[in-house]
């Protein structure tokens, strides 16, 4: 964190610092992974009265902004958590383990360490529906990374096994996305691929789309039918209709690709 952040973070505003790490399980998986976000941990200290709000820098809660390529998938949107009427100073005082961040795998000190209400806000723009108070705890993840490239269960052995040694993903994440098998070896300390059950379920996970999927006409035809039929949201019909009645190239492409009348827009009062 720069100089400018801790200045703006812990000088102008009554929170102290308890901790600030990577989120495990948490980056857009793909055969090449984005980075992960930072789950940031505050206790409100000096202050018997504080009101918090997420202001609108971050990620959606209803859109994600960076999805991946090329079958990668979208990273993970910001959440944020406020822990009020806690017992942070009684657990002070007896000398206990406090909260610093989710670790690995799944530790989540906010929920096993203290007590309290917990709130969960994730959309920006909005306020806690509550006030906190001297030892209420305040954390925020920071979304906003990229998108996977690439098929997750095309990723390297090596870098999967890497990312378990960091303490970045976990071995459930790691068999239902990367499909594989992983276990952590005591007497050697590190963590141990199973080539063999790897191959099975990368094989498997293979079978299980194909027989999901449908051929690309049949697609087409049923995605034809959703857009005539106007089945979308109001506004993304009012941000399609902005763009086919003042696009120039673009409008012609879209009705062409979905064999539309040259004057074809969305009926924005249905």
């Amino acid at each position: 964190m720069g100089n400018i952040e801790i200045y703006e973070t812990y000088m102008s505003f009554p929170l102290l610092n308890m901790g600030r790490r990577l989120l495990p399980d948490s980056c857009g998986w793909g055969k090449f992974r984005s980075g992960y976000p930072i789950i940031s941990t505050h206790m409100v200290y000096n202050s018997s009265q504080l009101v918090v709000d997420m202001a609108p820098h971050t990620t959606s809660d209803k859109i994600y902004l960076n999805t991946g390529m090329f079958g990668g998938y979208p990273a993970v949107n910001q959440f944020s958590r406020l822990l009020i009427k806690s017992n942070t100073q009684e657990m002070i005082k007896q000398k206990k383990p406090l909260v610093h961040g989710i670790s690995f795998p799944t530790n989540d000190d906010l929920l096993e360490n203290v007590t309290g209400q917990l709130l969960v806000e994730t959309s920006g723009a909005r306020f806690f529906g509550g006030v906190a108070g001297e030892g209420d705890i305040f954390q925020v993840a920071y979304g906003g990374n990229a998108g996977g490239f690439g098929d997750p269960i095309k990723r390297e052995l090596p870098t999967i096994k890497k990312d378990l040694e960091l303490g970045l993903l976990t071995p459930e994440r790691c068999r239902s996305i990367y499909c594989v098998e992983a276990k952590y070896d005591d007497k050697t300390e590190e963590w141990v691929i199973d080539e063999i059950k790897t191959a099975e379920l990368r094989e498997r996970r293979k079978k299980e789309r194909l027989a999901k999927g449908i051929p690309v006409n049949k697609w087409w035809q049923k995605r034809r039918q959703n857009i005539i039929n106007g089945d979308m949201p109001q506004l993304l019909k009012k941000a399609y209709n902005g763009s086919l009645n003042n696009g120039k190239d673009w409008p012609v492409e879209f009705r062409t690709f979905w064999d539309l009348p040259a004057d074809f827009t969305f009926n924005e009062e249905d």
